[in-house]
């Protein structure tokens, strides 16, 4: 099994930095993928975060870590984090967590970005 993570963004602006995720949130990649997201928010000035995950394969307690971490930085500054895809497996974890209510939950990244805005 090919434990790895893959991301790249998508796009970004001042009003949003939209990331793409596949693979594996865990662990051995939570610091790597974080470092890669708070570094685009960064560059381009980003008050929100738009993270598609529908090709995430596992996400473990180190990864809804780095979905908190990322939703309380994007928070401080008066933003918020939407994710869109949300498969059935991911959603689980965040309501078991409890975490769900943090986060913005869209089916598409125009639906994301639209409600970020408003």
């Amino acid at each position: 099994m090919n434990e790895t993570a893959q991301y790249s963004l998508l796009s970004a602006n001042t009003d949003a930095a939209v990331v793409a995720l596949e693979g594996y949130v865990n662990f051995d990649t939570a610091d790597e993928i974080y470092t890669f997201i708070q570094t685009q928010i960064k560059v381009h000035s980003s008050r929100n975060l738009v993270v598609e995950v529908s090709n995430v394969e596992y996400v473990s307690s180190a990864g809804i870590g780095v979905f908190m971490a990322l939703q309380e930085e994007v928070r401080e500054q008066g933003g918020r984090v939407a994710m869109v895809n949300v498969q059935e497996s991911l959603l689980h974890i965040l309501n078991l967590v409890g975490a769900k209510e943090y986060f913005l939950l869209c089916e598409t990244i125009e639906d994301a970005e639209s409600r970020l805005s408003a």
